[in-house]
């Protein structure tokens, strides 16, 4: 699980009402997040990140578009269960503790973040 302390990526805990999926499968898509990292949005073609401790996935608009990166080569890889998403090679730029200086489209995530520590320093909040 990656924290910051602007942004938290944990999953709420679970009722004692909800049931868990049964097959692997279904586990292995249960313990991700449904929304794209980078755009936070639902869409029907995602990858997810095939590390154990990594609940993020990525749209393919958001790997091809903005990450430039191949998505028949990440289908590939997920389905191998070799696919790294880009915050655990870390070309997402909410993965760094550092301001990233990159002229590129960056995540929901780190644009939050950005702007509370500008709501900070400004005395905003």
């Amino acid at each position: 699980m990656w924290q910051d302390s602007a942004v938290s990526f944990q999953a709420p805990p679970l009722s004692s009402t909800t049931q868990l999926p049964k097959d692997s499968a279904q586990q292995e898509l249960g313990r991700h997040s449904k929304y794209c990292h980078f755009c936070q949005h639902v869409k029907s073609t995602m990858a997810a990140c095939s590390s154990p401790q990594c609940t993020f996935k990525f749209c393919h608009n958001c790997i091809s578009v903005h990450l430039m990166e191949d998505w028949d080569a990440v289908l590939r890889a997920e389905r191998d269960k070799s696919w790294k998403c880009p915050c655990c090679r870390y070309r997402c730029c909410c993965c760094s503790s550092k301001a990233c200086t990159a002229k590129h489209p960056h995540c929901k995530a780190y644009r939050k973040r950005q702007q509370t520590r500008v709501n900070v320093v400004e005395g905003g909040e």
